[in-house]
Order: C-alpha cells, then sequence, then structure tokens
C-alpha cells in the first residue's frame, strides 16, 4: 500500500504570505485561518512546516528582516557613499505610501509584543544592529569618524523606527517629513 503523500508547496512563497499576513494584521490581528487563506497551504501543512502560530510569526520577522537588510545593503553599496545615505534617508518620507500604511512589520512587532517576548526582541535587536551597522558603514566610507558613525547611525535607526510607526500609526504627512528632515540635516552636519 502506497504512503501517503506529503502535499508539496514552495515554502519561500508560503513565507513571503506569511509575512504580508502579519504585516498587515499584526500578531494579535492574525489567526490560523487568515495565515491558511493568505498562503493557500492545509493548516496541517502550515504547522508541519513553521510549527505553531508563534513559530511563524518569527519566521515572518526573519525573513522580513533579512529581505529587509539585503534591499538597504545594495541601496547603500556604493559611492559617494554620503550621497547614497542621504538618498537612502530621502526615501523614509515615502514609507507610509510604499508599505500601504503598514510601516515596518519590526517597528509593529516591538510595539505589539515588546519585550514580553525575548525571541521577538532579539529579531527586532538583530535587525537594528543590521541597518546600524550598513549606515556606520555608510558614513565611514564618506570620512566620518568611526566613533561618531556609530552614534549617528544609532540615531538614524531610532529615527527610521519612529518614522515607520507614524506611518503606521496615522501619524501625520508633516510629522514623517520634519523627521526625514532632521535626519537628513544630521548626515549634513556630519559631512
Amino acid at each position: 500500500m502506497p504512503g501517503i503523500r506529503p502535499i508539496e508547496f514552495d515554502r519561500q512563497a508560503a513565507l513571503d504570505a506569511v509575512v504580508e499576513a502579519f504585516w498587515s494584521g499584526g500578531f494579535a490581528g492574525t489567526n490560523l485561518t487568515g495565515l491558511v487563506e493568505a498562503t493557500g497551504v492545509a493548516r496541517q501543512s502550515l504547522y508541519n512546516t513553521f510549527g505553531d502560530k508563534r513559530s511563524m510569526f518569527l519566521a515572518a520577522l526573519r525573513r522580513y528582516s533579512e529581505e529587509r537588510l539585503a534591499r538597504h545593503a545594495s541601496a547603500l553599496d556604493g559611492d559617494p557613499a554620503m550621497d547614497r545615505l542621504i538618498a537612502f534617508v530621502e526615501t523614509w518620507r515615502h514609507r507610509r505610501a510604499r508599505s500601504s500604511g503598514r510601516g515596518c512589520l519590526i517597528s509593529l512587532a516591538m510595539g505589539e509584543v515588546g519585550q514580553a517576548d525575548p525571541a521577538v526582541a532579539e529579531v527586532a535587536a538583530h535587525h537594528a544592529r543590521g541597518l546600524a551597522d550598513l549606515m556606520a558603514a555608510s558614513l565611514q566610507r564618506a570620512g566620518v569618524e568611526a566613533t561618531s558613525a556609530r552614534r549617528l547611525a544609532g540615531s538614524l535607526v531610532t529615527t527610521s523606527f519612529g518614522i515607520a510607526t507614524l506611518a503606521r500609526q496615522r501619524g501625520t504627512d508633516e510629522q514623517i517629513e520634519a523627521a526625514t528632515e532632521t535626519a537628513v540635516a544630521m548626515l549634513w552636519a556630519s559631512a
């Protein structure tokens, strides 16, 4: 008697759909039925592949972070480094439109789950460190001293997360614009 064949599906495509579902609904607002609908994968197959809802959320956060950090690295790669960094920061003013008002999934996770879940906090910290490292490297290539570059990069990451929160929490376009302009001004002052 032949064994039952496991249902096959594209794990990465399913994970991308899980990212989108959690990004739209957050952890609390996303249920298993919604994840099944978003992925087109049966509930048991999702469980077998990713684990429980929390495990799916962590996998989604890691995937989102990995993809975003790769995209940011590409945007910041090249010279003149300061021009690339300023252009990168300038994109923050359009974050609401680019994310359909969802902001950043990492910021959402920290606002919703925060320090209550150490695994979520670690993914968020890893993402923040990765973004800070990319920006600090750009600043150093632009001639900013290493310690100053790290401090400024940390401030920029904090501003980025603030703008992402504003984008999701119905902050005004004026608030987002002001925060972006302040970040750009910090970069010009460091040049």
